[in-house]
């Protein structure tokens, strides 16, 4: 930032004569054209004095021409023929550029070829530097126990933490392999390969110790002590074998789980391999470690002799095989195998099955995060689901798959208020029903009440009418008198019209009385 403002500051320093304000502007220009207009004596030019394009034929207007303009016209003269002369070298350089252009996709060709034998060559110098690498480290006398000294070794090392060595070693091999200077990776590589001959003389001094003592003392080894030191043997390895099975089972789950970028996608499959390796190496020698001890059991027992300084270092010795013990062990140590095996499969599949049941339990857990956004009735009944917390304890205990069990919960719970909630609307619906079909009831027998439908019929009803008493008055005596045909309503107790039924007629007559 300090470097551009000071550019700045010097650029404006740089054009600061040359900007001016307006008004300044203004009268530099009105004085020049005065200036101008007196060289001319205020008449009209025939042309102006600056030309983008001028004529080229200036004879008529120089010959005219006095003083300052004269000068002018020869300054424009020089500068149209200096602008030709430069017009004329473009087109030369143009035509030659055209003329040279097809030949420059060779050129290109040229450049990516010796691009190619440089990089080529690159590569063929780190190899030679690899391969002398590795054949310094075959020359050395590794095999001096001054050279293999663990303190000259370890001398300017930091003091590792309290965790297992072989991890360490694993953590530091890592982290040296990261680094890009060809003498670094030469001194871990030369470091590495000194620890595994370490390591590999260690062992080799112990199962030499283990077989003159099992030569020296016969009877401390006995035969259950053997079977004893087999099934320490197999549980450490079942055991290891699973921890390792776990850790690759719970990577690939992690692996799958989220949404990793390629960076971190290439360095966890660069320690994944490095890792495999790792466990490969250590399963080749727990085999060669476990071929020697059943070699070792194998043989049988001598008597104590002194063993011989020079041949010390020899990895093997000849041993008389025993065909008794032979005989008793075999089947043992074939079961042992066939149990390793099985053990070993059933331990792969479990892990191949929790990682094959964590990818659905994701896949579901997925699912019902989708279908509850998209529900309307979860929403409606979180209520309910919230009140009733015990009842999701159990299933969630019991169930191998918590997260699951604690997902469908909430759905069940849900349904089953629903329906709850349903039935209840059900049922104070017909209870409304009930209620209304007991008011029409009751308003129906009121209506019937006031017509008078609920009375019953009384019984030996006259199916004739009753004698006309104004008939029978009026007509002479010995005649009998005609009988009413017509059935006259019947007066029913509670009618409002049985007051006034059949006494009509005397109306008129108690007003005439």
């Amino acid at each position: 930032m300090k470097d551009a403002s000071d550019t700045i500051r010097a650029i404006q320093s740089g054009l600061e004569p040359y900007i001016k304000p307006r008004e300044q502007v203004n009268y530099i220009r009105r004085i020049l054209a005065l200036q101008l207009g007196s060289y001319t004596n205020d008449k009209k030019l025939p042309q102006p004095l600056a030309l983008s394009k001028p004529p080229h034929d200036f004879s008529s207007a120089f010959s005219e021409a006095k003083g300052v303009h004269k000068e002018y016209l020869q300054a424009l003269k020089d500068n149209e023929a200096a602008r030709r002369g430069f017009e004329d070298v473009l087109l030369i350089k143009s035509k030659q550029g055209r003329s040279v252009s097809p030949t420059a996709g060779t050129g290109e060709e040229f450049l990516e070829e010796q691009l190619a034998i440089l990089k080529l060559r690159r590569k063929r110098e780190k190899f030679l530097a690899i391969q002398q690498c590795i054949d310094d480290l075959f020359e050395k006398p590794a095999a001096l126990p001054s050279y293999l000294d663990a303190d000259s070794l370890f001398a300017g090392a930091a003091q590792l933490p309290a965790v297992p060595r072989e991890i360490v070693e694993s953590l530091a091999v890592e982290g040296s392999t990261a680094g890009s200077d060809p003498k670094a990776r030469e001194v871990n590589m030369e470091k590495t390969i000194l620890r595994a001959k370490l390591l590999l003389r260690e062992e080799q001094d112990l199962l030499q110790e283990a077989r003159s003592n099992s030569r020296s003392n016969p009877d401390v080894l006995s035969n259950a002590a053997k079977a004893t030191a087999l099934d320490a043997t197999r549980n450490e390895l079942i055991s290891w074998m699973e921890a390792e099975l776990g850790v690759a089972g719970s990577e690939e789950q992690n692996e799958s789980a989220g949404g990793v970028q390629l960076g971190d996608l290439k360095a966890t499959q660069a320690a994944l391999t490095n890792d495999l390796a790792q466990i490969g190496q250590k399963y080749a020698l727990y085999c060669s470690l476990r071929k020697d001890i059943l070699v070792l059991v194998s043989q049988s027992p001598q008597p104590a002799i002194t063993p011989d300084l020079q041949h010390k270092s020899s990895p093997h010795i000849a041993q008389p095989e025993n065909p008794d013990v032979d005989y008793l062990l075999t089947p043992y140590i074939t079961k042992l195998l066939a149990l390793s095996k099985t053990q070993k499969a059933m331990i792969s599949q479990k892990a191949h099955i929790n990682s094959t049941l964590g990818q659905y339990t994701k896949d579901s857990g997925q699912i019902f995060d989708r279908l509850a956004e998209e529900s309307q009735l979860l929403p409606a009944h979180r209520n309910e689901t919230d009140s009733r917390p015990g009842l999701t304890d159990p299933l969630s205990k019991s169930s191998h798959f918590p997260e699951a069990t604690s997902r469908i919960t909430p759905w069940v719970l849900a349904a089953d208020s629903a329906k709850i909630s349903n039935l209840e609307l059900v049922a104070e619906t017909m209870e409304g029903g009930h209620i209304f079909l007991e008011n029409s009831a009751q308003s129906l027998h009121e209506i019937n009440n006031l017509l008078g439908l609920n009375q019953p019929k009384p019984e030996g009803a006259e199916a004739q009418g009753d004698d006309d008493f104004w008939l029978e008055s009026e007509n002479p005596k010995g005649k009998k008198t005609r009988k009413h045909t017509e059935e006259r309503p019947e007066q029913k107790k509670g009618d409002i019209w049985s007051a006034l039924h059949g006494n009509l007629g005397l109306l008129g007559q108690d007003r005439s009385a």
